[in-house]
């Protein structure tokens, strides 16, 4: 099994998100695209809904195909190769979030593999999240379908209010 590499450019991408502010409130998509470049290596995908901005997201790493770790592996079972690209996910997630810490300060939330989901997010795996004025920006893992790819992905949302602190 190929490890997973750690995109080489994610402290610039912590200040960016650091002082990112979207347009949450606003009634109009900017500009009507549904990427918003974030320098010269990322690009954050827009979700929207009724011309409403919901979520910014991006993918910051990514493992091969079920078919394809299932092959270059000595496993038989799928769900262990499953859960060591998970694994491997996990560990690449929490050297991230060191990262990231000095920059946007000590996560708001921490969600381990095998935590339960009530937590945090009911689709990550995983997730560190941090609540900032301008948003929440959250990394977490995710695995949409055995024959997917596991993802490690950072979300950018709406603030969140003081109740939800």
């Amino acid at each position: 099994m190929q490890p997973i590499t750690i995109d080489a450019h994610t402290t610039a991408l912590w200040k960016i998100l650091k002082d990112l502010h979207l347009p949450w409130h606003s009634s109009v998509a900017p500009s009507g695209d549904d990427h918003l470049p974030l320098g010269p290596h990322h690009t954050l995908s827009l979700i929207h809904e009724d011309d409403t901005l919901l979520e910014g997201f991006l993918d910051l790493a990514v493992s091969d195909f079920f078919y394809d770790l299932l092959n270059d592996s000595d496993q038989d079972d799928p769900y262990t190769v499953i859960e060591q690209q998970t694994r491997e996910m996990g560990r690449v997630m929490h050297q991230l979030s060191d990262e990231a810490a000095p920059i946007l300060g000590q996560p708001a939330m921490i969600q381990r593999l095998g935590d339960p989901a009530s937590a945090g997010d009911d689709e990550a795996l995983s997730l560190v999240r941090w609540h900032r004025p301008n948003a929440r920006i959250t990394l977490k893992i995710v695995h949409d379908d055995k024959e997917l790819p596991v993802r490690l992905v950072v979300t950018v949302t709406p603030p969140s209010s003081s109740a939800e602190l």
